[in-house]
This record gives C-alpha cells, structure tokens and sequence, in this order.
C-alpha cells in the first residue's frame, strides 16, 4: 500500500482492508 495517513489509511481498511 502506499504511504498514505493513517486517517484515509483506516477507512479505507474496512472497503479495501480485505482486499489488500
């Protein structure tokens, strides 16, 4: 993933968490 914040980081962890 790239170094993105941790705020964008943690919502994007529940769309494209799984993903990843």
């Amino acid at each position: 993933m790239p170094s993105v914040p941790a705020k964008k980081r943690s919502v994007g962890s529940e769309q494209r968490g799984q993903c990843s």
